[in-house]
Order: structure tokens, then C-alpha cells, then sequence
């Protein structure tokens, strides 16, 4: 059930107990769980935050610690399928979930008590009715035994296959399209507000948090841009307390914390990545809506690129070494000088306003870029580093401290990410890897490619997909393209006999709602095999190798039905 006051109904019971969490690994759910730890430890509640990648790894957590905690928070799990049907809770235990996945699982919504949604009811498609979905047992009729029935019963067993058969569409309607709701982060940002708890700190969290669902597609534009209004309003709000203390300060020295403080600002500011940590070239070239305008991946559109450079004024001595090396006149000059060009260039997303943190002698770094660093380090593929390893390296790099060495370290991690997709697009696209598979493109990751590692983790193939996607349409001259969905396919190297499949929808689709996780799970039914769809987004699944080409084929059939 939808919780009404999440202070009364959902915060307020935690003090004096001890509270299991499970955390999805995606960027929002990292910065919530920052968020909500904060909050706990202001109010000595003891926590025990436990990493969750799947499913498995989920049923496995609780069996280990089903006894130890009466109250469970799920953050970024649980929204979409039913939960108490698959842990089986104890009785007494109640279970917490906040989550940004939708739609939303009925049984979730028409639970009562032991299952609590720390969401909002208006942020998802309306609610089948209860009545709708759910009818007195002893309404059914008994299995048919042989024996005659009589005119009443027989017009009662034709309603309830009415009924039945409405449910199906009713919920098939509902249930169609995977979306997202809004930021779990910004929830406990309203939360910890509504304690007088919120700081700077649980702000950045938040906007780091709504940030990355931006970039990776999760939201739209027109959601992200009214989030921007929210949080800019508690920004302006805590701009008027100006001694507000870090929970991530180690020391009571006011006169340290003034000396290196750090301060959130809103402004105007080019939407490249990660371009004040890399050289304006390579920003540019890997970003990926100026790379597809100019279709860097070809020797024309390298050219194209460079008049841009020149255009611009700027020697490519200077484009090309690091972006804080450049002389200070084009640092100053850069975005100006962009504005005027990007008429001409039709580069309308370039500029826009975003959240940047200055750290006194550490520099500044946007939302953008801290995003695309804690996303990097949760997907890093280090073999000596563990998926817990790599949790809490990306809560560290989240750190209000001076020294942030594992947000450089993420940034870096970024770039390889960024170098890896690029390099993979101008292959893909030379080699003709991108085929129509009837209703839709299709696009198989030979297991061969050195980055297959990067590949295999769900963000970091999802934003090759959609990379690949705009690149592929930029390429070819056939326009119905823009209106076909794609599918990528990848073996994992780790475990050959799995592989991962990501579908996105088409280009001409303005549109965050996903078709395909619906779709795959329909595709696993035809095939009775065992598809597994990811905690990141349910529009990527795990299944097994051997079913590639059966997959796709069950895939065509269902989308031309």
C-alpha cells in the first residue's frame, strides 16, 4: 500500500530498531541510500546495508538475515514484481520499498501493512481498481467434474470468464510498458527536509541521484527540467544557512571548514562530458549527440569536427591537452563562443543549466560528470575488486570531503567507458553489425571484442545501445530506420553460458516507456526458458545462450502479432 506520511508511516517506526537494507547498484539508489544512512545515524538507528545485483542475490541476502530485523527497506528494488510473494516474509517483519521502477506490481499496491510503498500515487499510470483485479473467492465455481450444470450456473461460470478475461487485458494494458517514476534519492530528500535534517550534502545526493536518470534516459526531458525547478528551490532555501555542518566532516574545526568550502551552483554550462576532467577534443568527440552530428566515427565527420574547432577560434594545440591546461582567455571565451555556432551546427542540446559543485583547490565538477563517475565505478571491471568493493567505492566518491580519490578514480573509469562505446560504434557501424530483424534492428556483441567486459554490465551496455542506435540513424539514408526499436545482444565472458539482451525504443519516440520488458518476459513464456530481467531496468534480461536465435525469433512474433 501507498505510504501517506512517510515521516508518521514510515520514519517515525524505524527509531529504536534495527532496519536491513537492500540497495540496487544504480547511481539513484547509491545516493538514496547515502541519504537515508545519514538520516540514521543523526538518529542512532542501527542499519546494515547489504548490495543487491539480481534476483538471486536478493532471495539469498534475506534467507542469510530473515531473523535479524523486523523492518526491511528495499531502495531501487521491489516496485515491480511482488515482493511478499517471492521473500515470504515473517509475519511481523514490514517491508519498506522505495522505488523508481514502474509500473508498479498490483499485489504491492493492494497489500496491506506488511508491505509499504514510500512512493508517490501520482507518480505512475492509474491504478487498476481493486475490484477490477481481485473477487471474493467463493465467488468462483467449482472445476468442471463431469456432472450437468444448471442454466444459473452455467450464466455464472460465462461472467466469471468474462471477468477473467478482462483482468488479463486490463492488466496486460497496465503492465505493457517499463518507465520510470521519479527520483528515489529526491524522496529522501523530502524526507530528511521534513526532519529539518537537509544539508547541501543530501541535496547534492539528490541531484546526482536525478541527474543520472536524466542521462541515462529514465526520464524525460520536460521531467528532468521540472526536478531542476524542485531542487534549485531547496537550493536557493539552504543558501541561507551558511554554517550548515558536513556529515562527512571529520573534524569540528570551523575555521578548515570554511577555508575549503564547498558550494553547489545552478548556471548555464555546456553539456559535454566530462569535459572539465578530459581535453575539450575528446569531450567533444565522445559525447554522444555532437558525435552523431558530426559522425566522428568517419574521416569526413573527423573533418566536419575540426572546421567546428576552427570555427570556434581555438587552435587545436590547445583543444587537445587538458581542459584545465588551456589558456585562461578560451576558458573564459568557450561558451560564448559555442552559442554562436550552434545554429549553424544544429547543436541545440550543447547548452543547457546544470548543478555544479566547487571544492575549494579540487576544482568543480557538474552533476553530469559525477554521474557518469559513480555509474563507472559500479560497472567497473576490475577483476580484484568486488561488487561490495565497488558499492562503497561509489558512495566514497559521493564524499563531501576535500580529497575525493575515488571520484577521480570513477571519472577516469568514465572515460574508458566513453573511449570503449565510441571505438565499439565507428566497428559496429564499419562492419555492417546492425541488421533488421523485420519489426525491429538488431545488433549481436561478438564475444571476441576486447571491451566485451565493459559490455556486460546493464547501464554501460544500455548507453552503447542507445549510442549505437543515434549513430545507425545518423548513418544510413534509409528513414524508416527512425521509427524501428533495436535489440543488442552481448555474451557475458565471465559466464559464457549467459548472455544479456537490451531493447530500446525507436529514436522517433520522444517517449521513456520501454515496450520490451513486457515483451521479453511474454518471449521467455513461448520458449519456456528461464529469462531473467535486471534490477537496473527491466527492459534488460539475462538468459541463456543457447536461446540467442530463438529468442529473436520469438521476439519477431510477437511484435508482428
Amino acid at each position: 500500500m501507498f505510504i501517506k506520511d512517510f515521516r508518521k508511516d514510515f520514519y517515525d517506526l524505524l527509531i529504536g530498531n534495527h532496519v536491513l537494507i537492500f540497495v540496487n547498484y544504480d547511481v539513484d539508489a547509491v545516493c538514496a541510500c547515502k541519504i537515508i544512512s545519514y538520516l540514521f545515524k543523526c538518529d542512532n538507528i542501527q542499519y546494515t546495508v547489504l548490495p543487491i545485483s539480481d534476483l538471486n542475490d536478493l532471495l539469498q541476502a534475506y534467507k542469510d538475515r530473515r531473523t535479524t530485523s523486523k523492518y526491511i527497506l528495499m531502495i531501487n528494488i521491489g516496485a515491480t514484481f511482488d515482493v511478499i510473494d517471492l521473500l515470504e516474509p515473517e509475519d511481523e517483519q514490514i517491508i519498506f520499498v522505495a522505488d523508481n521502477h514502474r509500473p508498479i506490481d498490483v499485489y504491492n499496491v493492494y497489500r496491506e501493512n506488511q508491505l509499504r510503498l514510500i512512493m508517490k500515487s501520482d507518480d505512475t499510470d492509474p491504478i487498476p481498481l481493486y475490484e477490477e483485479l481481485f473477487r471474493d473467492c467463493s465467488d468462483d465455481e467449482d472445476e468442471d467434474d463431469g456432472r450437468r450444470f444448471s442454466l444459473e450456473e452455467l450464466e455464472k461460470r460465462k461472467q466469471l470468464r468474462q471477468w477473467e478475461e478482462k483482468r488479463r487485458k486490463i492488466l496486460f494494458e497496465y503492465s505493457q510498458f517499463s518507465y520510470f517514476g521519479q527520483s528515489t534519492a529526491y524522496i529522501f530528500l523530502e524526507i530528511a527536509w521534513s526532519l529539518a535534517k537537509d544539508s547541501d550534502e543530501v541535496l547534492w545526493l539528490a541531484i546526482v541521484g536525478v541527474t543520472e536518470m536524466f542521462i541515462s534516459s529514465k526520464i524525460e526531458l520536460a521531467t528532468y527540467e521540472n526536478m531542476c525547478k524542485l531542487l534549485k528551490n531547496h537550493l536557493n532555501r539552504l543558501s541561507h544557512h551558511e554554517d550548515v555542518r558536513s556529515f562527512d566532516d571529520s573534524t569540528n574545526d570551523s575555521m578548515l571548514s570554511k577555508k575549503f568550502k564547498t558550494t553547489i551552483t545552478y548556471c548555464k554550462d555546456l553539456q559535454l562530458s566530462l569535459y572539465r576532467h578530459w581535453s575539450l577534443f575528446e569531450s567533444l568527440r565522445h559525447t554522444m549527440f555532437v558525435s552523431c552530428k558530426f559522425k566522428v566515427w568517419n574521416i569526413k565527420g573527423h573533418k566536419r569536427l575540426l572546421e567546428f574547432l576552427a570555427e570556434l577560434g581555438m587552435p587545436l594545440l590547445q583543444c587537445k591537452q587538458k581542459y584545465d591546461s588551456m589558456d585562461l582567455e578560451f576558458r573564459k571565451n568557450l561558451l560564448g563562443w559555442v552559442e554562436d555556432l550552434i545554429e549553424k551546427y544544429e547543436l541545440e542540446n550543447i547548452i543547457g543549466s546544470t548543478f555544479i559543485l566547487k571544492k575549494s583547490f579540487r576544482g568543480s565538477y557538474s552533476a553530469n560528470d559525477v554521474a557518469f563517475a559513480v555509474r563507472a565505478l559500479l560497472e567497473s571491471a576490475i577483476a580484484s575488486q568486488s561488487k561490495y568493493d565497488r558499492f562503497f567505492e561509489a558512495q566514497e566518491a559521493l564524499s563531501w570531503r576535500v580529497k575525493t580519490p575515488a571520484l577521480d578514480k570513477g571519472i577516469d573509469l568514465a572515460k574508458v567507458q566513453h573511449i570503449a562505446i565510441l571505438k565499439q560504434i565507428h566497428d559496429t557501424i564499419d562492419m555492417r553489425m546492425v541488421a533488421s530483424s523485420g519489426p525491429f534492428l538488431c545488433c549481436f556483441l561478438p564475444e571476441s571484442i576486447s571491451d566485451i567486459k565493459l559490455f556486460v554490465y546493464p547501464s554501460c551496455l544500455l548507453h552503447l545501445t542507445k549510442y549505437l542506435l543515434s549513430a545507425f540513424v545518423a548513418s544510413t539514408k534509409n528513414r524508416r530506420v527512425i521509427n524501428l526499436p533495436l535489440v543488442v545482444l552481448a555474451t557475458d565472458p565471465n559466464r559464457p553460458e549467459i548472455s544479456l539482451a537490451v531493447g530500446i525504443p525507436p529514436l522517433a519516440e520522444d517517449s521513456g516507456r520501454n515496450l520490451f520488458g513486457k515483451a521479453f518476459i511474454q518471449a521467455g513464456q513461448l520458449l519456456k526458458c528461464e529469462i531473467e530481467p535486471d534490477l537496473y531496468d527491466v527492459s534488460i534480461i539475462r538468459f541463456p545462450t543457447d536461446e540467442k536465435a530463438r529468442l529473436l525469433d520469438a521476439l519477431v512474433s510477437l511484435l508482428t502479432a
